[in-house]
C-alpha cells in the first residue's frame, strides 16, 4: 500500500527542513513517523534534510510544532526549526512583501513568541527564547555529580585544553570558546565531547571563537545529526548566554555560521534569535507501507 503526502522543504542558512503538515497525514503514517522522518532525511535515499518538522493546524494564537531528527528521535526544542514552523503556518509567498505577522509555535518544551516578516522570495523570522541559562549541575560520565553551576569546566581531548559551558536551550549544549575553527576538530572533539556528560537528553557542542565586539563565529555538532550542521539556532542562543557572560554591555551579537549569519539580540528576560528562512521547494513524496504495518520507506 502507498500514500501520496505533500510536503515543503526550507532551510535556515543551509540548515534545511522537510515540513509536513499532521492534517494531511493518515493516522498510521503518524504512528511510524519517526521511520518516516529516519528514511526521508537520509540524502542518498531520501529527501535529504536536517530534520522533519510537522506541523499542526494554525490557530488565533498560531501553530503546533514537532520536530525530528534524522535518526527519527523526537527532540522538544529546534531554534532553527521553530523559525520554520512559523514561516511554514503562513502562506507567504502569496502575501505582500513587508507584511508582519505574529504568532507563537507551541512545542514541547512550550511557547514561543515569533514574529515573521514577509519578503518575495524569503521571510526574516525571530523567535523570543527565555530562561537560556547554565545548568545548575552537571556529571562527568563516571564521575560523581557536581552541584554547581556548570560553567568553565575544563575538558582535554587531543593534548588541547578546552574549557566547555553547559547550556540549558530547552535542549542542552556544550559550549566551547576555541582559538579557531577547523572543520575536522570540530567533528571529532564534538563527537568526543557528547559522550562525556550525563544529561537526560542528548547533547549538542558548540564551537566558537569571538570575532570582534559583538560577533562571533559558530559551529555546531549536532546530535542525530551526527556532524556539524550549515547553522544552528539553539546553538546561537548557547553561545550567546556565554559570551553575554563576558560582555554585559552587548546587546546585539551577530553569529557567523558555515551558512550564512544570523543574530541574537537581547529582549528583556529573553534571547531573540533572528534568521532568514527560505523555502527551497514543495513536493509530495510517495510513502510505501511495509510488511510490518510501518510506514517507512519513499518510492
Amino acid at each position: 500500500m502507498r500514500t501520496c503526502v505533500p510536503f515543503e522543504k526550507l532551510h535556515v542558512c543551509g540548515n534545511h527542513f522537510m515540513v509536513m503538515r499532521e492534517s494531511a497525514l493518515p493516522p498510521s503514517v503518524l504512528e511510524s513517523i519517526a521511520e518516516v522522518a529516519a528514511n526521508l532525511c537520509q540524502a542518498e535515499k531520501g529527501i535529504g534534510a536536517d530534520g522533519l518538522i510537522l506541523i499542526g493546524d494554525r490557530s488565533v494564537e498560531g501553530v503546533r510544532a514537532r520536530f525530528l531528527e534524522p535518526d527519527g528521535v523526537e527532540i522538544a526544542f529546534c531554534g532553527n526549526g521553530v523559525l520554520v514552523a512559523a514561516v511554514a503556518a503562513l502562506n507567504w509567498p502569496r502575501m505582500p512583501s513587508g507584511t508582519l505577522v505574529e504568532l507563537s509555535v507551541d512545542t514541547a518544551s512550550g511557547r514561543y513568541p515569533c514574529t515573521v516578516t514577509t519578503g518575495k522570495d524569503h521571510a526574516i523570522a525571530t523567535v523570543c527564547v527565555r530562561g537560556v541559562e547554565y545548568f545548575e549541575q552537571f556529571q562527568i560520565s563516571g564521575h560523581d555529580v557536581v552541584r554547581r553551576k556548570a560553567r568553565g569546566i575544563p575538558v582535554e581531548i587531543d593534548g588541547s585544553l578546552l574549557t566547555v559551558d553547559l547550556v540549558d536551550v530547552a535542549i542542552p549544549h556544550a559550549v566551547a570558546y576555541v582559538p579557531s575553527l577547523q572543520h575536522e576538530s570540530v567533528e571529532r572533539w564534538g563527537c568526543m565531547i557528547r559522550g562525556m556528560f550525563e544529561l537526560p537528553t542528548r547533547l549538542n557542542v558548540d564551537f566558537a571563537t569571538i570575532v570582534r565586539r559583538g560577533e562571533i563565529a559558530l559551529r555546531t555538532y549536532e546530535s542525530g545529526v551526527e556532524r556539524a550542521t550549515a547553522c544552528c539556532g539553539s546553538g546561537a542562543l548557547a553561545a550567546a548566554r556565554v559570551f553575554l557572560g563576558t560582555a554585559e554591555d552587548t546587546e546585539h551579537i551577530r553569529v557567523h555560521h558555515l551558512g550564512g549569519d544570523t543574530t541574537v539580540e537581547v529582549s528583556g528576560d529573553s534571547l531573540a534569535h533572528k534568521a532568514c528562512v527560505e523555502r527551497v521547494y514543495t513536493g509530495e513524496v510517495k510513502l510505501r507501507q511495509t510488511r510490518k504495518g510501518a510506514w517507512g520507506d519513499n518510492q
